[in-house]
């Protein structure tokens, strides 16, 4: 009988000790309780709101060096000073100031005096050299100026990137050109910084950064708005902001939230910073990328395929809370970087970029033209992209 009650006491004691371990504390209650407040406090009509408001008159196209860029970099600080966030850039500010340069160089050394630049879109990412005169054009002036040849330009290029060597000849043609360009020498790139420091004495050296590209073409002569790429990747970079701000003391690693210049002038912003960090690279964890994410139905996370660990705690809260199809992809774009990511990767940085994709054809082109407007974007997308990468960071810094 003494055995019996000495088995049934060890049972009962263990039984006890079982259920306490499955208890949550009641200081991880309240962390759940104030991550979950913080996540819906992230608000679809607000982030519309901030793609509407980058991507109006007021910023005139975000051009990195001009006025209207300053102003938007500006309207973002404040913000980021309104949340509490701790600035990072230059002097005790939140702007990282870098040099602005561009592509033509290598054309100008060689005796080339003007540029008919055949790009069906409009990129600013030419250097301004003194002398030499680029102006883009169309594919009928093109056709026009290969007719009777004997060759095509889509011919040539296949044999350059077949190849990888030029195919120069004289066409026998005559261009004039005539332009207006206005140098700004004065005009400087500008990233924007905000940093949450952890709380863990040790874990707060390690640092997840989440970045997305403020600027955008400018003005060509029309106004290019920029809805999409990138006022969406910017907005929910915002709403992520605010949202880990209310979590400050909650976090034990730190977080480093940055807007880039530059992005569409050959990607110099992320290059600069990561040249000069203020923040050693080697103490970050990882990088998440927000471009272009403003349409689509379904998710996906680039790179997921390359950082199994990033990708399975964006996939976890996508089936835990917003319920989205979801996918990983593979690095793409690294000999020639076409976004941020990109600079990331090669500094060894474990990067990902979450998108969205799957949206239905639009009635005109949008990307880098003057009708990426915000009639396009779809708030809900935002909403759960901003959520989404908001539960995947806290995750990550609480872990």
């Amino acid at each position: 009988m003494r055995i019996a009650r000495v088995r049934f006491f060890a049972l009962l004691l263990f039984s006890t000790c079982l259920h306490a371990q499955e208890q949550p504390s009641e200081q991880e209650a309240l962390s759940e309780e104030a991550l979950l407040k913080s996540m819906h406090g992230i608000s679809s009509n607000t982030l519309f709101n901030y793609v509407k408001d980058l991507s109006s008159e007021k910023y005139e196209g975000r051009l990195t060096g001009t006025r209207g860029y300053d102003d938007a970099a500006q309207w973002a600080a404040d913000l980021f000073k309104l949340w509490k966030l701790t600035p990072l850039g230059d002097r005790g500010s939140y702007f990282q100031d870098f040099p602005n340069d561009y592509k033509m160089r290598n054309a100008f050394a060689h005796g080339v005096a003007g540029v008919l630049y055949n790009y069906h879109i409009v990129n600013p990412n030419c250097v301004f050299i003194r002398g030499l005169v680029i102006t883009y054009v169309g594919r009928n002036v093109i056709n026009d100026i290969f007719l009777g040849t004997g060759t095509l330009r889509d011919t040539l290029v296949q044999r350059i990137r077949r190849n990888l060597a030029p195919v120069s000849f004289s066409t026998g043609r005559t261009a004039t050109i005539r332009c207006t360009t206005e140098h700004h020498p004065e005009g400087i790139g500008r990233n924007v910084l905000a940093y949450l420091e952890g709380s863990d004495p040790a874990l707060k050296n390690e640092v997840i950064i989440i970045g997305a590209h403020l600027d955008h073409l400018g003005k060509n002569h029309l106004l290019m708005p920029g809805a999409n790429d990138n006022a969406s990747g910017a907005a929910v970079l915002l709403g992520c902001a605010e949202a880990t701000a209310q979590m400050s003391g909650l976090t034990r690693r730190s977080v480093l939230f940055i807007l880039f210049g530059a992005e569409e002038q050959g990607v110099k912003g992320s290059e600069y910073y990561l040249a000069h960090p203020p923040i050693p690279n080697a103490r970050v964890k990882a990088f998440i990328n927000l471009e272009s994410i403003g349409r689509g139905e379904k998710l996906s996370v680039g790179a997921g395929k390359n950082y199994p660990q990033l990708w399975e705690v964006v996939d976890r809260n996508n089936r835990k809370y917003i319920h989205r199809s979801i996918v990983a992809d593979s690095t793409a774009n690294l000999a020639r970087p076409r976004q941020d990511a990109a600079h990331f990767l090669w500094a060894n940085i474990p990067t990902i970029g979450i998108g969205a994709y799957g949206a239905g054809p639009l009635p005109v082109a949008t990307y880098h033209t003057t009708q990426d407007k915000i009639d396009y974007i779809t708030p809900e997308i935002l909403e759960d992209i901003a959520r989404l990468t908001y539960l995947s960071v806290m995750d990550l810094v609480r872990e």
